[in-house]
């Protein structure tokens, strides 16, 4: 069966990433050289296994600096990931940060690195500078993959783009513990955006740069499982096209515990939208859609996640996602399928 060994196989970040939709957390407290050590772990030599066969490792490494008196370890880790899609062919993608800073969180190094057997070099830099007002991101990109369209055909150049999203600010609170609140981000940047063919080859190239703002409330601040309700809103302007584009919308839901061994969300969401863009990238592919995300636990050792996004507008699924996980409690590993890509991919899942 699927599992894991290796030094350290039972240890992950206790940073994690956040699962798709989840309410976004801003700033934060600096944390003393005490509490800096739990943040820093990071899974270290997992392997994959298939009956007792070691199929590949998933390897992560740690460095610490030394000298200077009370600064907070620094660290980089490294996780390899691999997929096969319809676009790439093969693609190996790593991760590597290094906060710049004495303090955590701080300023951090970034960067994204991809190699795709078709396309060649992907990814790139970026440097995060949280404030008490929010975080400031710079970001520079070479065939940058975009997740958020049903396509994968998409490579994205930033060249530079520069964002910024507030803290969310609480407003009221709600019954059962939940807090609303509300969110601002803006940004602006010089975007290339190439259609990729079958063969890898370029399609078209757009230009153009982008200034946009949008705000979000949310009744999830804190959170906490239940109901939710999310009013978004986002106004973008591009040059030299003189493009002008506006979305707003809504999402209502549930997210946290569904029914016994599963675990998820299942929302309605819809977008209103107005004037154009001349990017793909920047489109709402579904503007009346049902989703549903979530893990059913076979058993205590392995998970199954489900995505699945109806199209209330063109009545059908437009997009599906399935795969199995093995589960450590603070991290799982696996592979999954996503149809609308057509993506088989090897998934490392932090932050449980």
């Amino acid at each position: 069966m699927l599992g894991a060994s290796g030094p350290g196989a039972g240890t992950a970040s206790s940073g994690g990433a956040a699962t798709a939709n989840a309410p976004e957390s801003g700033g934060g407290s600096p944390r003393g050289a005490e509490n800096a050590q739990a943040s820093s772990l990071t899974v270290d030599g997992g392997s994959l296994y298939f009956k007792n066969t070691r199929l590949l490792p998933v390897p992560s490494y740690v460095f610490r600096s030394v000298g200077g008196e009370a600064r907070d370890p620094q660290a980089f880790s490294l996780t390899p990931r691999l997929s096969i899609n319809s676009v790439d062919g093969a693609l190996v993608t790593t991760q590597f940060q290094y906060p710049l800073s004495e303090r955590l969180p701080g300023l951090t190094l970034s960067a994204d690195i991809g190699v795709s057997a078709r396309i060649g070099l992907r990814g790139g830099l970026s440097l995060e500078a949280p404030t008490r007002f929010g975080s400031f991101t710079l970001n520079g990109r070479l065939n940058d993959i975009v997740t958020s369209q049903l396509t994968n055909r998409i490579a994205l150049d930033r060249e530079p783009e520069i964002t910024f999203a507030s803290r969310i600010l609480p407003l009221f609170t709600l019954p059962g513990g939940h807090r609303a609140g509300i969110r601002f981000t803006t940004g602006v940047g010089r975007f290339s955006e190439h259609l990729i063919g079958e063969n890898g080859d370029d399609d078209t190239q757009t230009n153009a740069t982008r200034q946009q703002a949008g705000v979000r409330f949310t009744t999830r601040a804190n959170g906490l499982d239940g109901p939710y309700l999310d009013l978004f809103a986002r106004a973008a302007n591009y040059r030299p096209t003189g493009d002008n584009f506006r979305v707003a919308g809504l999402e209502v839901g549930y997210s946290g515990t569904l029914f016994k061994r599963v675990r998820g969300q299942f929302s309605y969401r819809a977008s209103s939208v107005s004037g154009q863009t001349p990017f793909r990238f920047d489109r709402v592919e579904i503007r009346r859609e049902l989703r549903s995300t979530f893990d059913v636990e076979v058993t205590p050792r392995y998970l199954v996640p489900i995505d699945l996004r109806y199209d209330l507008s063109r009545r059908r699924l437009r997009d599906q996602r399935f795969g199995v996980l093995r589960s450590y409690k603070t991290f799982a590993y696996g592979v999954t399928y996503q149809t609308a890509r057509r993506e088989l991919k090897l998934e490392l899942r932090r932050g449980f």
